[in-house]
């Protein structure tokens, strides 16, 4: 029988730049293997390559999407071994797995070692270029998104100065008691914090469906910005902690500092923001709605506030939509750039090094 496979992110381009979820997601990782190395070396490849064998033995895995191109692969975890494997190159972090987790740093595999350098002196100029031009795009979408996140800002001040602050209060309160029905468990919680979805250079992913498809209930938020969808998230966290509850906490992958999804797994149950850009409908039996504007927000307001609301949405759409184009040409650039450098890349030695990789870690898992 196949394994089963969960996929995240843990690195998003955000508003506050490229942020990594690296240590909460490794943090249980006794054994951790690392693979450095420049662009078109291989490293997505190989790490793909490890899961599809891991998964057709049986075996259980997270996979790590990369947050530029979601087709690409950052790591996996083997779920039940804790035993990991990452680009060291994206997540410099793996470096200090002994202080994040106790963990061990078993080996790095450096794919640079199949490169020879004496044959990218032809491309060393144009590829410096690409280097420079990546850097600058990169930024500009960050600018895009930071600029996002304060017009957004701006729009949920219209619903947050409207809204029966204690009514969404009370709607918090009384669905922490139906969740934990009051009982503290004897023990102390188990929690992790991942991005569900990336802002990637194809636009909006993320995996909301997957992960809570075999979860017996999910609560579907909806809701305009500042309706206290991210603020009720919290609050129900900070509880299931306190109770002993476990909790997967899903940032936002725009706002870090916001929270997007909870899965309970303990009580079978995912509650998530259901509005754009990650829009989903209930579809199955123990799907159900909770919409947070019209039970804490009076009605009329989308209309009193009509035409301010409208520009700013135009502006806001406006700066993701620049922002996302940035990515773009982020990726294309890179693109470009693996091109020149694979030209220095002995694919020979890079299989070799793959092959002990594959190798070495499935001795790993089979230990």
């Amino acid at each position: 029988m196949s394994g089963k496979a969960k996929s995240y992110f843990i690195v998003g381009n955000t508003a506050q730049g490229t942020y990594s979820l690296f240590d909460s997601a490794y943090r249980n990782i006794k054994t951790l293997y690392s693979i450095t190395g420049g662009p078109g070396t291989g490293k997505s490849a190989i790490i793909r390559s490890i899961a599809d064998n891991l998964i057709s033995q049986g075996r259980d895995v997270e996979l790590y999407h990369s947050s530029l191109d979601s087709n690409d692969l950052d790591g996996l975890i083997v779920t039940d071994l804790q035993v990991g494997l990452i680009d060291g190159t994206v997540c410099p972090e793996a470096f200090r797995i002994n202080e994040i987790s106790g963990g061990e740093l078993q080996q790095n595999y450096d794919l640079d070692e199949a490169v020879d350098r004496n044959a990218l002196q032809a491309n060393e100029s144009r590829m410096a270029e690409l280097q420079a031009e990546i850097d600058r795009w990169y930024a500009n979408a960050i600018e895009h998104y930071r600029n996002g996140l304060r017009i957004h800002d701006e729009w949920e001040k219209f619903y947050i100065e409207s809204m029966d602050h204690a009514k969404a209060d009370e709607i918090t309160k009384q669905l922490a008691a139906s969740l934990f029905a009051e009982r503290t468990l004897i023990k102390p919680a188990e929690v992790s914090h991942r991005f569900l979805g990336a802002a990637t250079s194809k636009g909006s992913v993320d995996y909301i469906m997957p992960l809570t498809e075999g979860l017996a209930r999910r609560i579907f938020v909806k809701g305009r910005p500042g309706s206290g969808k991210s603020t009720m998230m919290k609050k129900l966290a900070a509880e299931a902690e306190r109770q002993g509850y476990d909790v997967e906490v899903f940032h936002c992958g725009f706002d870090p500092n916001s929270l997007d999804m909870l899965i309970f797994p303990e009580i079978d149950l995912a509650i998530f923001d259901s509005t754009a850009p990650h829009e989903h409908f209930p579809s199955r039996e123990g799907d159900e709605i909770l919409d947070m504007y019209e039970q804490t927000i009076p009605q009329g307001t989308d209309e009193k506030y009509a035409e301010p609301i409208a520009f700013i949405s135009s502006r806001y759409k406006s700066a993701m939509s620049e922002a996302n184009a940035c990515l773009a040409k982020v990726k294309s650039l890179r693109d470009e750039w693996k091109q020149l450098y694979r030209t220095g890349v002995d694919p020979v030695r890079v299989e070799e090094i793959a092959s002990q990789i594959r190798r070495e870690f499935a001795e790993q898992v089979q230990a």
